[in-house]
């Protein structure tokens, strides 16, 4: 349940963070609804990763550094794939879309990495 609530503020202040940024301060023409469905994904693929480390701390506890690299490795490619129909049709509109997946994207991985890095500890 730790987890769960760690994931669940992140999340929050992260998803407050690109409302704010999105509402009061960057130009209302960047404003794009779609772009909240980036945080779903990414957290939906935070959950399964730290599911996966905490199954590898159990068995084999070495490779939980190489399994992160691999959840973001597949974190990129769930967002290159996201993205694709939006890139593939970049005009003013879509181009900040892309961008605002960066936010909560980067937001996953620092804290993934920093469950990671709880998880390797406390195998220590």
């Amino acid at each position: 349940m730790r987890f769960t609530g760690h994931l669940l503020i992140w999340s929050l202040a992260t998803l407050l963070l690109h409302i704010v940024l999105q509402e009061f301060i960057l130009p209302k023409e960047w404003a794009f609804r779609a772009a909240y469905r980036a945080h779903a994904l990414l957290w939906a693929l935070t959950i399964a990763e730290h599911k996966i480390l905490l199954r590898l701390k159990k068995s084999n506890a070495d490779m939980i550094g190489m399994a992160y690299l691999a959840g973001a490795m597949l974190k990129s490619a769930a967002g290159f794939l996201y993205l694709l129909p939006l890139l593939l049709h970049v005009d003013e509109r879509t181009r900040p879309v892309a961008l605002w997946f960066f936010l909560p994207f980067f937001s996953s991985l620092i804290f993934q990495a920093i469950q990671a890095v709880g998880i390797v500890r406390s195998v220590s």
